[in-house]
């Protein structure tokens, strides 16, 4: 199953009724300005005008257009607004609450961070992204639904949306992946965490290890068994990692995953 890449929408989308107030009992700047006023912020990463956002008065789970402004600061490549947010104690961990598919339904920041680098402002660094997310406290377990090319996750953890990353056979995008899975690990993520997993309306319980097998991915593999990831997990009717391994006739991924072959 070939993931689609999953692309930034339109920087501003004229429907009526996308302001979305924060948790706040503080009456929301947001509302009050023109949409393009709040997008053109972004595209133009103007920290003045963010800051003085705040000053009005935002929610902490604050949403512009059904997407949280950390998810916001993502899109716009600005590490920046990141930095302003955290300053003004908003919860990067806030998740996307439009019901649109072409928004992300329950993204957070980081889960943006990992599955999209196009931005509108360029190419996205996006292990420097989620370093800088981890850094100021995004939750590196925090699941996600997540809905791509006929592949359904109901709670995609970051290292799982690592191994859902559409690029991850370009060598590029590859050594990247490695170094989010490493950085994540790093911060204590689940590495057997496991969520239902459904592919053309067959439904299977999936783990971080169990993708990196389906998608043959020996380095992320090793890497996570290092860190601890069970290959004998039962995923379900007698599934395990290793045994989808074997499975696939993947005589040296089998080995990786029986600590066999660690290091190259």
């Amino acid at each position: 199953m070939k993931l689609k890449r999953l692309t930034l929408c339109c920087v501003v989308a004229l429907a009526t009724g996308l302001f979305v107030a924060g948790c706040s009992d503080a009456v929301s700047a947001i509302p009050q300005m023109e949409e393009r006023e709040v997008a053109t912020i972004f595209t133009t990463r103007d920290a003045n005008a963010f800051r003085a956002l705040f000053k009005e008065g935002l929610g902490r789970q604050e949403q512009f257009q059904g997407q949280a402004l950390s998810v916001w600061c993502v899109r716009a490549n600005w590490p920046e607004g990141l930095d302003i947010l955290a300053g003004a104690d908003y919860d990067l961990n806030a998740t996307n609450t439009t019901e649109d598919p072409a928004y992300h339904p329950g993204f957070t920041a980081l889960h943006q961070a990992i599955l999209i680098d196009e931005t509108m402002n360029g190419r996205l660094n996006r292990e420097a992204m989620v370093r800088k997310l981890l850094a100021l406290g995004a939750d590196p377990d925090q699941a996600c639904p997540y809905d791509n090319a006929g592949v359904r996750l109901e709670r995609a953890t970051p290292l799982m949306c690592v191994l859902l990353f559409p690029e991850a056979r370009n060598l590029t995008a590859h050594e990247e992946n490695v170094l989010i899975c490493n950085r994540l690990l790093k911060e204590g993520a689940n590495v057997n965490a496991t969520s239902k997993r459904t592919v053309n309306d067959r439904e299977e319980t999936v783990s971080a290890l169990s993708l990196a097998v389906l998608y043959g991915n020996t380095d992320l593999c090793r890497l996570l068994v290092a860190a601890g990831a069970d290959p004998n997990q039962d995923l379900g009717n007698g599934t395990t990692p290793l045994s989808l391994a074997e499975s696939k006739g993947n005589t040296y991924l089998a080995r990786v995953l029986r600590g066999e072959e660690i290091k190259r």
